[in-house]
């Protein structure tokens, strides 16, 4: 089977429980009101599928990605493992922060625990994988860049 079947099997797989599962790892204390209004209700719904889907995707990226990340972070000259856990996180993050805030309520302390440890986290796994992406294309042009004479760039001489 070839990796996007495999990517797309897992995300879908993975993807399908998250909202049932949702509302059973973090269940609304009991005061916690009614809920949204019924016309809102879809909108909830299609976030949730949306977030299960970008979780079921951050698994897959977990089982499968690390070869890639290791060449690509290789070629770049940059460490493998924080880019490769950014990503997951940028990606797996989403489920259970949507979660928490929603059985949160009006508690602030745990609020700011909330979106201290989820925001922050992805604050600093955005900054690692701009400091991937800047090394990756200053590699690029440092292959590509054209010879001292001004002739052809070195990936043309090479071949």
């Amino acid at each position: 089977m070839r990796t996007s079947a495999k990517v797309a099997l897992l995300t879908v797989a993975l993807a399908i429980p998250t909202i049932p599962l949702g509302q059973l790892l973090w269940q609304a204390p009991p005061d916690a009101g009614h809920g949204p209004a019924p016309a809102l209700l879809p909108f909830f719904i299609l976030l949730a599928a949306a977030e299960g889907l970008a979780f079921g995707f951050g698994v897959a990226f977990l089982f499968l990605g690390w070869p890639l990340v290791r060449r690509a972070t290789a070629e770049a000259g940059v460490a493998t493992l924080p880019v490769y856990l950014s990503i997951a996180w940028s990606l797996l993050q989403w489920w259970p922060h949507s979660n928490s805030h929603r059985v949160i309520g009006e508690d602030y302390v745990k609020l700011l625990l909330v979106d201290y440890g989820f925001h922050v986290t992805l604050m600093i796994g955005a900054a690692i994988i701009a400091h991937f992406f800047l090394a990756t294309m200053r590699r690029s042009r440092a292959v590509t860049a054209p010879t001292a004479r001004g002739t052809a760039p070195v990936a043309a001489r090479a071949s």
